[in-house]
């Protein structure tokens, strides 16, 4: 009897710790959505970025409301680079859906001459679709530093 409940503690370690591998799994791959989304509008690749995203997806920033399309039109128009860098993520995952919020840093410039360094409060929530995790929901408000 002794052994057969330290087997079962045992078991119980290992089921735990599986489950909390599987949480890490699937919070890096939300946050792989994201960055593929923001690594999509650094290379003007609509293609990426509607592959990290449900078709659905609502975009609030700073007060307006975007969708895929709305950005994408808005992308064609602007002759920009820019380069992005997140950091002190927080990841909340289930097994159908997450959020995560973050610091987002954005260094563009504009035709080539005008530079603006913009920091940026930001969030996202993510659904778990048949071909992995979606963005379906960000949210960014600026940030001063």
């Amino acid at each position: 009897m002794k052994y057969f409940a330290i087997a079962c503690c045992f078991l119980g370690l290992i089921l735990v710790s599986s489950y909390r591998k599987n949480k890490s799994d699937e919070s890096e791959a939300m946050k792989q959505a994201l960055l593929n989304y923001f690594d999509g509008i650094k290379n003007h690749d609509t293609l990426k970025m509607s592959r990290a995203t449900t078709d659905d997806i609502r975009i609030y920033e700073e007060g307006n409301v975007w969708t895929n399309d709305s950005v994408f039109a808005q992308m064609r128009r602007l002759h920009y680079s820019v380069n992005f860098k997140f950091d002190h993520f927080k990841i909340d995952v289930d097994d159908m859906l997450g959020h995560m919020s973050y610091f987002e840093e954005a260094d563009f410039i504009f035709n080539d001459t005008s530079k603006h360094n913009l920091y940026y409060l930001g969030s996202a929530a993510c659904k778990k679709e048949k071909d992995g995790w979606k963005l379906c929901f960000l949210h960014s408000d600026k940030h001063k530093i």
